[in-house]
């Protein structure tokens, strides 16, 4: 999974959002948006897990830019 987390964040960095570990979770991550700001994740919270990622980088794959 971790494989796949790492080509998420990738396909994220390119539209703009970096995806950084929570120190304090290291199962946690932020996704920083264009302007500096971090988004929400699905349960609400700053803090995506690996499979949140995943999805949401799937997700904009499939949108048309």
């Amino acid at each position: 999974m971790d494989r796949l987390v790492r080509q998420a964040a990738r396909n994220l960095k390119i539209r703009g959002l970096r995806v950084e570990r929570d120190h304090s979770d290291p199962e946690s991550f932020f996704v920083i948006g264009p302007q500096g700001f971090p988004l929400d994740s699905p349960s609400g919270s700053w803090r995506f897990s690996k499979l949140e990622i995943i999805q949401l980088s799937e997700n904009l794959n499939n949108k048309t830019p």
